[in-house]
């Protein structure tokens, strides 16, 4: 246990927001840490190129029926042994930034080596043979072998390449992560980038670092000596996470410049997971400080009461009646829009009676005496003592009165995601429609049409014009390019709120912003669009004309 297998009884299924696949290089990626007592496993289905048969590794949920055992392939167990087969299967080349939403724009990153030189870190190695010698560290190791168009040229920066967590890369800028092209960077990677000088090559590889953990490897200050260096700009962009989970709905007020912001316009919220999302980019591009406070959760919590009451009565000094009456009740603010089925604030009371009699008498005496075998001159006594009580469910009004107190199993909020059409980054282009061949609509979206499915698909591009062009100062990047004519043009000029919204004030002294960003489309009938690769005509095409344009471009 703990090396060929785990045992786990309580084992859930996570959810795609927690983790990612990288279908193409097959890695998982999580995003949140597992403890040390914690077990991953996966199951998966894969392809091998050339061969249409599917393999499996593990079983699925939906194959095995209880109390029978679900059997997947262990990725990590409870036991950290770097001796075992799994522990190389853990990716060692990913470093966290401990930041979120990391731009590409002026990202710098370093590796820097702090030799026996007075503890000088410097990012290239000078006592190794001459074709390595003064070379970068971060060229060295193949992090520098593109520009910032990605052309195959180096230019001595960092290759930002976004979204390694799913399509491959060098970066995943949504949670500041750094994926090293390499398996083991400062290991053997190393030792094969240095094979000129097997020397220098057996001084500075790392190898502990790969094949101990990391209290371990800590241990050998003559290997432990290489740094990440750098600067990069981070912004939470439009999604700011609360720290809280859970929020009651309505409680979270948002202000710009003192402004209170409209919730579902200017932004939305997520309560159940805890973030706010600035959907009117206006107030992200204008640099106006947004300010967000929510109520704290403690105050929505429960208060309960309990009240009781007990009286009795001595109608003589035999006969003693009482009554006793408990209420309890939970009560949630007012204005609360709903509660959740199992925390429904409840208005519970029990209330009842008790009686007591007592009484001497000679009588009992004087009949239990003709018993043969008991005989008291004492005075008997006779006690009753009897009690009754009634409980009364109920729940608070502020839920409904009498039995018709409403609940929420479950209203879904979760499951809603928003979407502003205004933002670029929300439009995705759209798959050629399928199913529409019968009425000769689109015959190249039939089945087995390779190259043909995208044959008629002309340009289309949408952007948002950057407020830089309109930078009238001298310190404008495009001051001296772009005339003013062009920047007065219908489809380039800027369009100011009162346009749009003539009744909602614009407070331009708080920093608010007068214009309003402008979604443009511009569509390029003659022009290719992408993933169309048509060359000649064809049975789902008019080909192309001599110049490169899309013959015919209205049956596009």
């Amino acid at each position: 246990s703990g090396t060929d297998f785990e045992k786990v009884e309580s084992a859930r299924l996570l959810s795609p927001s927690e983790y990612t696949v990288n279908t193409k290089l097959g890695f998982i990626s999580l995003n949140t840490k597992l403890n040390a007592d914690q077990v991953l496993a996966v199951a998966f289905q894969y392809t091998l190129l050339g061969d249409t048969t599917v393999y499996q590794v593990g079983q699925f949920s939906n194959e095995v029926e209880t109390p029978n055992c679900l059997v997947v392939k262990l990725l990590k167990s409870t036991a950290v042994n770097t001796q075992i087969p799994m522990w190389k299967l853990m990716m060692k080349n990913v470093y966290s930034l401990n930041t979120y939403q990391l731009a590409n724009e002026d990202f710098r990153l370093n590796i820097l080596y702090r030799g026996e030189e007075g503890g000088i870190a410097k990012g290239y190695f000078s006592d190794v043979a001459e074709d390595i010698k003064g070379v970068a560290l971060i060229k060295l190791l193949g992090m520098d072998r593109l520009n910032r168009q990605l052309d195959a040229v180096s230019d001595g920066l960092y290759d930002f390449i976004d979204n390694a967590a799913t399509a491959g890369g060098t970066m995943q800028s949504s949670n500041g992560r750094v994926y090293l092209p390499l398996v083991e960077p400062f290991g053997k990677d190393l030792r094969k980038a240095m094979a000129s000088d097997p020397v220098a090559a057996e001084k500075y590889a790392f190898d502990s670092l790969y094949t101990q953990t990391k209290v371990l490897a800590q241990q050998y200050p003559d290997k432990n000596k290489f740094y990440l260096e750098g600067s990069f700009k981070s912004s939470l962009g439009s999604v700011v996470s609360l720290g809280m989970t859970s929020i009651a709905q309505g409680s979270v007020v948002v202000t710009a410049g003192g402004i209170t912001l409209q919730e579902n316009i200017d932004y939305t919220v997520d309560y159940n997971m805890g973030t706010v999302r600035i959907t009117n980019e206006s107030y992200m591009q204008s640099g106006t400080p947004i300010n967000i406070s929510v109520e704290s959760q403690n105050a929505f919590s429960q208060k309960k009461t309990m009240f009781g009451l007990n009286a009795e009565y001595q109608f003589s000094k035999n006969f003693l009646a009482g009554f006793t009456v408990l209420n309890l009740r939970e009560r949630i603010p007012d204005g609360t829009v709903k509660v959740d089925f199992g925390e429904e604030p409840i208005n519970n009371t029990i209330w009842g009676m008790n009686l007591s009699y007592q009484k001497n008498s000679r009588s009992i005496t004087k009949i239990l005496n003709y018993l043969p075998f008991y005989s008291s001159t004492a005075d008997s006594r006779f006690q009753f003592d009897g009690e009754f009580a009634h409980f009364v469910p109920g729940h608070s009004r502020l839920i409904g009165r009498g039995k018709r107190g409403e609940l929420y199993v479950d209203d879904f909020e979760a499951a809603t995601s928003s979407y502003d059409l205004r933002s670029m980054l929300m439009w995705k282009m759209a798959s050629t429609p399928q199913g529409q061949t019968k009425a000769g609509m689109f015959p190249e979206a039939a089945p087995s049409t390779g190259l043909a499915y995208g044959y008629n698909r002309a340009m289309l591009a949408w952007l948002i014009v950057d407020p830089n062009f309109h930078d009238k100062s001298e310190s404008g990047k495009f001051n001296n390019s772009i005339d003013e004519e062009a920047r007065s043009q219908m489809y380039s000029r800027r369009v100011k709120v009162a346009e749009v919204f003539p009744n909602r004030p614009v407070l331009t002294s708080s920093g608010e912003d007068p214009y309003i960003s402008v979604f443009d489309l511009a569509f390029y009938p003659q022009q290719r669009g992408p993933y169309n690769y048509d060359a000649l005509p064809s049975s789902f095409s008019a080909g192309l004309n001599y110049n490169g344009t899309l013959a015919n471009p209205a049956s596009r």
